[in-house]
């Protein structure tokens, strides 16, 4: 796996990102968790260290946080997106903040960009 530095932060993910807007889905449109949290561990297992969701891919924060427990949310750079388009006040910003944190079940995200 090949890493880059990410400017001037310290970070340096790796080159290939896993990116969980289109995970597999079941019948009924749901994310198939399982084979979610089998499928990213396997990559991180193998060096991918860059990941990335979105408040607005539906359930995918969710998974994300159910696939980086057990540790592996130490072996990642976390990205995901605030929804600028859902910003109506100021106190929007926090709220949202923090339900995307806890639905990553995380106290930090490493990458915050603004989607939209």
């Amino acid at each position: 796996m090949q890493y880059r530095e990410f400017g001037k932060t310290g970070l340096k993910p790796s080159v290939l990102g896993f990116g969980m807007m289109r995970m597999k889905k079941n019948d009924d449109g749901s994310f198939d968790e399982q084979w979610t949290v089998d499928t990213l561990r396997y990559a991180i297992d193998q060096g991918l260290t860059y990941v990335d969701t979105a408040y607005v891919y539906g359930d995918s924060e969710r998974v994300t946080g159910l696939c980086l427990q057990d540790g592996y949310r130490e072996k990642v750079t976390l990205a995901t997106k605030m929804p600028v388009s859902m910003l109506k006040c100021e106190e929007d910003f926090e709220r949202i903040l923090d339900e995307e944190l806890q639905r990553l079940q995380t106290d930090h995200i490493d990458v915050y960009l603004l989607h939209a």
